[in-house]
């Protein structure tokens, strides 16, 4: 079985998706759970947080992998913007060789280079709401300050960045996940204690697929200011770049793959869209496809009577001047009560004005 495999099957059982480990591994990752809770309360402990001399919002997940923190990042700056703020989004640019800090440019900097989120970001937002990759995310909030018209930063997964004082924390969940098991890794999906969420200004608990099954659970299990939201599909986009409904999706034969976190909850929602997924391939979290990923891929697809698809953020790791390509489904966040999120987040901003 490949690591891919036995980190897929590891998610599995963090979730409850997949039977217990038995004990000799169990109580090894438990061990290797405890040092890493020690190691995370020591560097919070020995940090030193400054100000970044513009109100900061984090937006964070308090699991590892896909819980929606991406699209509440687009969600967050568009909001913002809408209400007379001029937000500017920091990144670490996870996967990309560029250290920086530089300014995003959509023509000139592929997810090779800064990180297929920053791509995506870049790409589904308007162009006055920068987007800034600095691996150090202290300097790359000393660029937005120095050379942008920025009056807000947003700071792209900031739960372990204990360097940077944050006015407001948005911590993201997965209704159907949750905390997982409730354990650190590597025993549990948690990067820190749940008691971490007693730093959160709000909660943000999102379902898929447009299903509010879990979120009421899910409220009434966590002690914080909770949100509701959910992802739903936003367009279907043509191979060719047309823009066009998802619901074109319904009956449709389908072969689609994903290289994100959690990879199912991709199959889930082409499910609830109607389609007919007759085969689906689970690639590692920000696989670089290759060309011969390409090629293996169009033999799968065959005769063409299959449509290809996959997810927006698996696109902008897709290799340029090949052959084909695929469908891409893109997908927005949709909030309950945005305008009481936007209002707790403007009553944090130190010194901004609401226009």
């Amino acid at each position: 079985m490949s690591r891919h495999h036995h980190a897929e099957h590891l998610e599995r059982v963090w979730y409850g998706r997949a039977e217990s480990l038995p004990c000799h591994i169990g109580v090894p990752l438990a061990m290797v759970s405890l040092c890493w809770r020690m190691g995370v309360a020591v560097r919070q402990r020995l940090a030193r947080p400054q100000s970044m001399g513009l109100p900061t919002i984090g937006v964070s997940s308090l699991t590892v992998g896909g819980s929606g923190k991406t699209p509440l990042v687009r969600w967050l700056a568009e909001a913002l913007l809408g209400i007379g703020y001029r937000p500017a989004i920091i990144s670490r640019g996870y996967g990309g060789s560029l250290a920086g800090p530089l300014l995003m440019d959509i023509q000139r900097h592929t997810a090779r280079l800064a990180g297929d989120e920053p791509v995506l970001l870049s790409s589904q937002l308007p162009s006055d709401i920068p987007v800034v990759v600095s691996k150090d995310r202290v300097a790359g909030c000393e660029f937005v300050a120095q050379n942008l018209n920025a009056d807000v930063l947003i700071l792209d997964d900031a739960l372990m960045q204990f360097s940077i004082i944050r006015d407001a924390e948005l911590i993201v969940l997965g209704a159907s996940d949750l905390l997982g098991n409730g354990r650190c890794l590597p025993a549990g999906p948690l990067r820190r204690p749940p008691s971490a969420l007693r730093e959160a200004t709000a909660l943000l608990v999102i379902s898929e697929g447009g299903s509010r099954e879990g979120t009421d659970v899910a409220l009434r299990s966590l002690n914080t200011t909770c949100f509701l939201g959910r992802t739903v599909a936003k367009r279907l986009i043509h191979p060719d770049g047309e823009s066009l409904p998802p619901t074109l999706l319904k009956g449709k034969h389908v072969l689609a793959w994903s290289g994100i976190a959690r990879p199912w909850r991709f199959e889930e929602l082409l499910d609830i869209l109607g389609a007919n997924v007759t085969e689906f391939l689970a690639f590692p979290d920000h696989h670089r496809y290759s060309g011969a990923d390409v090629v293996a891929l169009g033999k799968r697809r065959g005769d063409k009577q299959v449509m290809p698809i996959t997810t927006a953020k698996d696109a902008t790791r897709w290799p340029v001047g090949v052959s084909w390509r695929p469908y891409v489904l893109d997908i927005e966040l949709e909030i309950d009560d945005p305008d009481s999120l936007l209002s707790l987040l403007s009553s944090k901003l130190k010194g901004v004005n609401i226009v």
